[in-house]
């Protein structure tokens, strides 16, 4: 869908959600493990465009999965060669273009978007710190989690995530 080198507009962001919020309080996230938290808890509607193309649907994605799991795919494609990020209702999938470029498939976009790889990796940075920020912020019980506890308080991500 994009051309390949050229400069394409990357926006990734999610809602707020208060009954979301309130769902996820009323169900202690502190008492579960990490694989838990990933597939159960935080999930809100997130926007993922490039160049105004919908890449997931605008549908509910838990930010755990997305955010700094999303970040982890995107440095091993570049590494890799490619890398597949399992989201509830369709998977992303992404790949190195070139040196510079990886693409992205989703069965929400129609075909393939290409992007510059640090203009992606940027955006999804920010968007990783943000969601890190609200879930610190809105729930703090979380930051002695065994498994999440060190990104909410610190940013460091766990070391033992394999893809």
């Amino acid at each position: 869908m994009s051309e390949p080198n050229r400069s394409v507009s990357v926006t990734l962001y999610f809602d707020p959600d208060s009954d979301a919020d309130a769902h996820d309080r009323a169900h202690n996230p502190s008492s579960y493990d990490e694989g838990v938290l990933e597939l159960s808890f935080f999930h809100r509607r997130v926007h993922f465009l490039v160049d105004e193309v919908d890449i997931l649907g605008h549908r509910k994605i838990s930010l755990l999965a997305i955010g700094p799991i999303g970040l982890i795919t995107i440095d091993h494609a570049i590494r890799a060669g490619k890398a597949r990020l399992r989201l509830d209702g369709g998977d992303l999938f992404v790949s190195r273009a070139d040196d510079q470029m990886l693409s992205i498939e989703s069965i929400h976009a129609k075909g393939r978007v290409t992007v510059k790889y640090e203009e992606l990796r940027t955006t999804w940075r920010s968007f990783s710190e943000d969601i890190r920020q609200f879930i610190a912020r809105e729930f703090p019980e979380l930051h002695t989690h065994p498994y999440w506890g060190n990104w909410l308080v610190d940013g460091v991500f766990p070391s033992r995530r394999i893809l």
